[in-house]
């Protein structure tokens, strides 16, 4: 859970608390509390990983996503479903939705884990 809340800022997760439960109500405990903070983390890395830096020139029905803003559950859902189903058309689905990266990207991440491990 510790890498997750560092992929994302502080006071993005905080204003997501804030909206989820209200301005008095930032803090809880208990097995609530780490399902709801798991809640938030998602939402923020979802929230990052569809911002941009400016907007396009052109209006495109298809959006290019940063590398550097591959948050972990966009990632790893779409490499979740890579190895649970091995469906393209799955993959496309849920990119599309925009909750997980492209099959194109998930192809790279997997040849970019092969190359790495034929040299070792």
């Amino acid at each position: 859970m510790d890498d997750q809340s560092q992929s994302t800022p502080v006071s993005l997760r905080m204003l997501i608390k804030m909206l989820l439960r209200g301005p008095g109500n930032v803090s809880s405990c208990g097995n609530e509390q780490e399902s709801f903070d798991q809640t938030v983390n998602t939402i923020a890395q979802l929230i990052c990983f569809h911002s941009t830096k400016k907007s396009p020139a052109v209006e495109s029905t298809q959006r290019r996503h940063l590398k550097q803003r591959g948050k972990p559950v966009p990632v790893f859902l779409a490499l979740k479903l890579y190895a649970e189903a091995r469906s393209k058309e799955l993959i496309r689905v849920t990119h599309k939705l925009g909750l997980s990266i492209s099959y194109n990207r998930v192809q790279a991440i997997l040849d970019e884990m092969a190359l790495k491990a034929s040299r070792r």
